[in-house]
């Protein structure tokens, strides 16, 4: 299932880089980040009403390194809002994914904040090489595209 639920997010990724995107031509990028995080924080009030666990006060007493997560998700969605409408939806969302990717071994292999250490293997190495290929063949057509 949790496989099932990761395909789903990623899908989902895509189709908000493409929504926000669309937004930002509108109403301009950071403008559009700003909206799609006031939406998704209702959105998540909401399911805190019905599925909360009553542990939220304990963020006054967490490593406050751990409250950055906000901003890496802020990156991300201004990010996108400013390259879907230069580069599209797929060269935007192939790049993330290959960056995501890449930090995500170097997390594993170190056990960086405090995920458990996975260590790099010959076949992830190849896997990140065959990514960067993929981006290369993915977003060469771009090179002239709305750039």
């Amino acid at each position: 299932m949790i496989y099932v639920l990761s395909l789903l997010s990623g899908i989902v990724l895509s189709l908000q880089g493409s929504m926000n995107g669309a937004l930002g031509k509108n109403i301009g990028f950071l403008e559009s980040a700003l909206v799609s995080f006031v939406i998704g924080l209702i959105g998540i009030a909401g399911t805190l009403l019905f599925w909360g666990n009553g542990q939220f006060s304990s963020v006054l007493h967490v490593e406050k390194w751990k409250l950055l997560g906000g901003l890496a998700g802020a990156f991300y969605i201004i990010v996108l809002a400013y390259s879907v409408p230069k580069i599209g939806v797929g060269a935007s969302t192939i790049l993330v994914f290959c960056g995501q990717a890449a930090m995500s071994v170097v997390i594993d292999h170190f056990g960086l904040l405090q995920s458990p250490r996975i260590p790099i293997t010959s076949s992830k190495l190849i896997a990140i090489v065959l990514l960067i290929a993929a981006v290369y063949f993915f977003t060469r057509d771009n090179v002239h595209h709305n750039v």
